[in-house]
């Protein structure tokens, strides 16, 4: 499966990379907080789920506010959606 590539500090990830953190400015949530089709549950303030209609994924806020989520998760979106965390 192709996909884009993320910027990301390898020595930051744990094993074969799956585990590797990718952060994000928290604005990359908006579009899925205003989505029809999508829907972001928060179980605490630093941490939630994305879910798709196929698919759902994790995601942390750390001290500075921005949004992180793991490679492995973010390489098994759909291209489209990679480019939007992109």
């Amino acid at each position: 499966m192709g996909g884009i590539a993320f910027e990301f500090d390898p020595k930051e990830g744990l094993g074969d990379g799956f585990l590797t953190p990718v952060y994000f400015d928290n604005e990359v949530l908006v579009k899925h907080l205003y989505s029809p089709t999508i829907a972001v549950e928060f179980a605490s303030e630093t941490y939630g789920t994305v879910y798709w209609p196929e698919r759902y994924m994790s995601f942390g806020i750390n001290s500075k506010g921005a949004v992180i989520a793991w490679l492995g998760d973010l390489k098994e979106l759909p291209v489209a959606e990679q480019h939007h965390w992109r």
